[in-house]
């Protein structure tokens, strides 16, 4: 199975089958390609926050009903995303951060 595919796979399914999913098809992959898997993912996770923080301020979220302007929703999901970065254990978690 491609490396996207998998990734497409568990992110499509529930958490309590990852497990076979990962058993199935991630196991029996080259050590290589397991590391882009777990890469792809840790990098999806920091994007998503990013996303998901600029989302909920922009449209009104977390700032009494009215949506933040672009500068401070991107300040304020910068900050969630070096949170998130370092709660996956990078050394220099505000590097990975990016802007829209």
């Amino acid at each position: 199975m491609k490396t996207e595919t998998l990734i497409k796979k568990l992110l499509n399914t529930a958490p309590c089958n990852w497990q076979a999913i990962v058993e199935k098809h991630a196991l029996k992959m080259p050590k290589e390609e397991r590391d882009k898997i777990a890469g792809t993912m840790e990098d999806m996770a920091g994007r998503l926050s990013y996303l998901a923080e600029y989302t909920n301020l922009r449209a009104g979220q977390g700032i009494c009903g009215t949506g933040a302007n672009h500068k401070e929703a991107a300040r304020m999901a910068s900050i969630r995303c070096v949170k998130v970065n370092r709660a996956l254990g990078y050394t220099y978690p505000d590097r990975r951060t990016f802007n829209l």
